[in-house]
C-alpha cells in the first residue's frame, strides 16, 4: 500500500511540474524537415474565431497572423508576406496558394482532484488555391495546455496553443504533399501536338449547327467536383483543363447523350492548365480546333457545365474583346488552340 502511496506522489508531483510551466502537450511530434526551394509560394490569410454552434465570426488580430507566418518560414517553407513590417514591404501577391484557419474550439477543463485545468485549442485548416478557386486541402489540428485553475490564459500561452496547431500541421504528410512543387517529368512533351493527332473533319457553321456543336462537349466528374472537356477525335481523346483532373488518374464522363465511360489522364501541363483525356469507348462527334488565334471582335460561343450538374451542357455566347500573352507560358503554348 506505501509502495502505491509513493507512486501516487511521484505521479501527482511530475503533473504538478508539468503543468506549473504552462506546457503544450500537442505536436510533441517534430515537424517533417522540408526544402523552402522545393515547395510553392504560400501566404498566411487569417486565422477565423468562430465558436462552436454560435454564428459570431471574428477575426483574429493580425500579429497572430504574422507570428504563424513568421514560423512557418522558420520551419522551411517558401513563405511570402510580411517580409518587412517598418518599411511594410509584403509579397503576399506572389504566393501560389493561401493557407488560413478557423479557430472554432477554445475551452479550458478543471480537473476534479487537483488544481489546474486542460485548456484544448481546435483549428480547422484550409488551403486554397486563387487561381482555380479550390480548396487543395482540409485539416484540423488540436493542441491542449496545462495550466493553473482559475488563472487567465495569457497572450504567450494563447500562442503557444497556436503554436502546437501549427506543428502538428507541418507533421502531416499530405500536407507537405499538397504544398510541394510539382516534378516536371510529367510536363516534358506534355502537350500532343496537333500533327499527331487525327483531325477532327467536322464542320460546323454557329449558331445553325449548334446541337452538334454541344454533342462535342461532355461533362467530367471527380471527387472535388465537375468540369467541362471538349471531344478532340472520335476514337476518345478529350481536351480539359489541368485544375479539372488535378490530383486524378482517371475521372468520369458522360457524354450529352447519356453515355458513360472512365477516362484515364494521360497528358497534364499545369503551366498551361491543359490535361488530355482517353475515354475507351468511340465518340458520335468531336469538335475541330484552330491552329491560328482569333481577332478581336470574333463572336464565340462558348458550352460548358458553370456552376453544377443542372447546367451541363448549356451554352453561352460573347466576343473576344482582346488577346494578351502570358510571359511565363512556355514557347510551347499555342499547340492547342480552340475556339
Amino acid at each position: 500500500m506505501d509502495a502505491r502511496k509513493g507512486i501516487a506522489v511521484e505521479i501527482v508531483c511530475f503533473i504538478l511540474a508539468f503543468y506549473s510551466s504552462n506546457i503544450v502537450l500537442a505536436a510533441s511530434k517534430k515537424p517533417i524537415d522540408v526544402k523552402g526551394s522545393n515547395l510553392e509560394p504560400i501566404a498566411f490569410s487569417r486565422l477565423v474565431f468562430r465558436p462552436q454552434e454560435k454564428p459570431i465570426v471574428d477575426i483574429v488580430p493580425k500579429e497572430i497572423s504574422v507570428n504563424i507566418t513568421d514560423e512557418l518560414r522558420r520551419y522551411g517553407y517558401n513563405i511570402v508576406g510580411y517580409e518587412n513590417l517598418v518599411f511594410g514591404v509584403d509579397k503576399s501577391h506572389k504566393a501560389k496558394y493561401l493557407l488560413g484557419g478557423t479557430l472554432g474550439v477554445l475551452d479550458c477543463d478543471r480537473s476534479a482532484r487537483i488544481d489546474y485545468e486542460v485548456c484544448h485549442m481546435a483549428i480547422a485548416w484550409q488551403l486554397y488555391d486563387p487561381k482555380v478557386k479550390k480548396v487543395l486541402y482540409r485539416t484540423t489540428t488540436r493542441a491542449f495546455l496545462i495550466k493553473h485553475f482559475g488563472k487567465a490564459m495569457s497572450y504567450k500561452s494563447f500562442y503557444r496553443l497556436i503554436s502546437g496547431n501549427v506543428k502538428s500541421l507541418l507533421f502531416r504528410h499530405k500536407f507537405v504533399a499538397a504544398v510541394r512543387k510539382k516534378t516536371q517529368s510529367n510536363q516534358e512533351n506534355s502537350l500532343v501536338s496537333i500533327g499527331e493527332l487525327k483531325s477532327c473533319n467536322s464542320k460546323l457553321l454557329l449558331p445553325k449547327d449548334m446541337n452538334k456543336a454541344m454533342n462535342g462537349t461532355v461533362l467530367l466528374k471527380t471527387e472535388g467536383g465537375l468540369g467541362s472537356g471538349l471531344i478532340l477525335t472520335l476514337d476518345g481523346l478529350i481536351l480539359t483543363a489541368y485544375h479539372v483532373v488535378e490530383g486524378h488518374s482517371a475521372v468520369d464522363v458522360t457524354t450529352r447523350d447519356g453515355r458513360f465511360c472512365k477516362a484515364s489522364v494521360i497528358r497534364r501541363d499545369e503551366t498551361q492548365d491543359v490535361a488530355l483525356l482517353s475515354c475507351p469507348i468511340k465518340f458520335n462527334t468531336c469538335l475541330p480546333i484552330s491552329v491560328s488565334l482569333p481577332t478581336s471582335g470574333t463572336e464565340i460561343f462558348v458550352i460548358g457545365s458553370p456552376g453544377n450538374e443542372d447546367l451541363a451542357f448549356s451554352v453561352t455566347k460573347g466576343v473576344i474583346s482582346g488577346l494578351r500573352k502570358i510571359a511565363s507560358s512556355p514557347k510551347s503554348v499555342g499547340e492547342f488552340r480552340f475556339w
